[in-house]
């Protein structure tokens, strides 16, 4: 069966990179932080310094949440994902691009001790300081930024899931992974809809992005912000719309 494949966020470059536009990821959380910010919200096209911090931090999880949990799921790896070890291109005010110094071993198993291991350098050595930094210097909310951890995680793992042909067949795993940790239990919930000829992992988050307040006012499928059965019809559309296009048998 045809399923979706990931796009180019699930994969990353391994070693220092070198070149125009690549930071330690420390520079986040530091004096460059506000000048991004403020590019960040030219390119979203809003004067919502909040919400364009929000929608950069989401970038920032996104850019290192889809490699590491690939890596992981898809290869077996365990990526050690710590501020120290993590590297983030920044163009045109986006960041569209992570790498990691080193893998943390190319052959241990995905057990408990090890997925322990990765949510601890991930989330505690990693989101964990640089959110206290955004919330100091930027001034969202933690639990905006938390949400987006939580977010992010489940989006990643929802598209990990899709390349499977079991659309859901992750769904256990990243509710685990959000349990791990205490400033992402809640934040976001898991569940599968049918659709085609299998159902599909989806979810909902309990926190908000800010993505309305951009320029296009847009909100995302998964929204908190919208009614409940706004939220739902667009979860459905999205796994319908999947399900049509990949349900088809691979030529």
């Amino acid at each position: 069966m045809n399923r979706p494949p990931l796009d180019a966020r699930f994969t990353a470059p391994r070693g220092a990179p070198e070149g125009r536009g690549w930071h330690h990821s420390t520079v986040l959380s530091g004096p460059m932080l506000p000048e991004l910010v403020a590019d960040h919200a030219r390119a979203r096209d809003t004067g919502h310094r909040v919400a364009a911090a929000s929608l950069l931090f989401c970038q920032y999880v996104n850019q290192v949440t889809g490699p590491v949990l690939a890596r992981c799921f898809l290869e077996d790896r365990i990526v050690d994902a710590s501020a120290a070890n993590t590297w983030i291109h920044i163009a045109g005010g986006r960041l569209d691009n992570a790498a990691f110094a080193s893998d943390a071993a190319d052959d241990r198993p995905r057990d408990d001790t090890t997925m322990g291991w990765l949510v601890e350098r991930m989330l505690d050595e990693n989101f964990a300081p640089a959110i206290e930094a955004w919330h100091r210097i930027t001034r969202v909310g933690r639990r905006t930024l938390w949400g987006n951890v939580a977010s992010g995680i489940a989006t990643a793992m929802r598209s990990i899931s899709w390349t499977q042909d079991d659309p859901a067949r992750y769904l256990t795993d990243t509710a685990g992974l959000l349990d791990r940790h205490p400033r992402t239990r809640d934040l976001c919930g898991v569940a599968d809809l049918p659709a085609g000829d299998s159902r599909w992992q989806v979810h909902h988050r309990r926190t908000c992005c800010l993505m309305y307040k951009t320029g296009d006012g847009s909100f995302c499928a998964t929204c908190s912000v919208l009614p409940a059965q706004e939220r739902a019809a667009r979860t459905h559309r999205m796994v319908d719309a999947a399900a049509a296009r990949w349900c088809s048998p691979a030529r």
